[in-house]
């Protein structure tokens, strides 16, 4: 299943390149002939600006799920949806970055104390110019960035054949979620991110911390005195 879901996120990061570069002709046996004549007519209504939004790079996945499976005598077919967000393996990486440096500093400060340095010489190095840019770069990222939803159908006719495209849509979280579950989403890949843990175990958390709050609310309902 695993493979599946690389092969399946690497489909999608192939097929969003290209439309973003309009080669589709290369990267026809990808596609079943309904979706590939369906992108290629979509593709002839695309400005620049809409395909560069349109690129979604395998790395800026940071979830993904099955969402139905069809079995027909030996063919078989799968619903797959993906959420992706621009610059997220970039930000992942930006942390990185940031912790490493933080390191370098915690080190050279510990070493000044050490040696009992005045306090005036350890206080330029409680800062560094370099954090600072690299949260600037991560909260513009974050700003103008939307999660995109990529809903996709592939298909094969028997165990031993490939997977093909056969459907595929992509939209904004805001045209697919409520207000607040657009919000919710991309505040938890925020804290995901700044808190350096993978989202799906933040998202498990977020989950199992909601479903304690909602059976305390129901347990002090239950045992509120009857008016």
């Amino acid at each position: 299943m695993k493979q599946f879901f690389n092969g399946a996120e690497y489909a999608i990061g192939r097929t969003t390149e290209v439309l973003a570069a309009e080669n589709l002709e290369d990267s026809s046996d990808m596609f079943g002939k309904e979706i590939y004549d369906k992108l290629k007519s979509r593709m002839t209504e695309l400005n620049d600006e809409t395909r560069e939004k349109l690129l979604v790079k395998s790395e800026d996945i940071f979830f993904s799920w099955i969402e139905g499976v069809q079995n027909v005598e030996k063919a078989s077919q799968i619903k797959f949806v993906a959420l992706s967000f621009p610059g997220y393996a970039e930000m992942k990486q930006n942390m990185k970055e940031r912790t490493k440096i933080e390191e370098e500093m915690k080190k050279e400060i510990s070493e000044l104390v050490s040696q009992k340095e005045n306090i005036e010489v350890i206080r330029p190095k409680l800062t560094n110019s370099k954090i600072k840019d690299i949260n600037n770069k991560r909260a513009q990222m974050y700003d103008s960035g939307q999660i995109i939803v990529t809903n996709t159908t592939f298909s094969r006719d028997s165990d031993n054949s490939s997977w093909t495209l056969k459907d595929f849509s992509m939209k904004e979280s805001q045209s697919v979620h409520t207000p607040l579950g657009s919000f919710l989403w991309k505040f938890r890949l925020k804290v995901a991110i700044e808190t350096k843990r993978d989202f799906l175990v933040f998202l498990r958390w977020d989950y199992f911390t909601n479903f304690l709050i909602l059976l305390a609310t129901a347990v002090s309902l239950c045992m509120a005195p009857s008016s």
